[in-house]
């Protein structure tokens, strides 16, 4: 962790979008602005960091720090990877398409049956109805 010299101007530039008044962001902006250049915090975190909404006002000291500890930039695969390996019971590399359907289908956000279809489509899916995670990735990845 720690911010690059590029990834801390980025940080300062997106602070100034979000300034309320000058060096001062909203707690409540607070998840916005850790996002917009790079760092996924969970909402758990940024609670914390907001000590559960006692703390209204962010600096950007303060922020300048908090991303200092944050991971920038994840690699999307390595987090699909770990996501869909939850679905391979066997360790063979592969999902089965009918539960990778209903969980998917299933999703808070959740996805159209053509975008679900097009998922499947993409994939080789081998006689016991299961693809390859590998790629569920590439399909992911590709086309975000």
């Amino acid at each position: 962790m720690g911010l690059s010299a590029k990834d801390k101007s980025l940080c300062e530039e997106v602070f100034k979008l979000y300034e309320h008044e000058p060096g001062k962001i909203e707690g409540e902006k607070l998840g916005e602005v850790m996002r917009a250049p790079g760092a996924n915090p969970t909402e758990e975190e940024i609670g914390e960091i907001l000590q559960d909404g006692l703390k209204t006002e962010v600096t950007l000291s303060e922020y300048l720090a908090i991303m200092d500890k944050q991971t920038m930039h994840e690699d999307p695969r390595s987090v699909l990877d770990s996501a869909f390996t939850i679905f391979d019971a066997e360790g063979k590399g592969t999902v089965d398409t009918t539960e990778l359907r209903s969980v998917i289908g299933n999703l808070g956000e959740g996805f159209s049956s053509e975008e679900i279809g097009q998922m499947m489509l993409m994939a080789d899916i081998d006689s016991d109805g299961k693809m390859q995670i590998e790629d569920l990735i590439k399909f992911c990845v590709d086309y975000k």
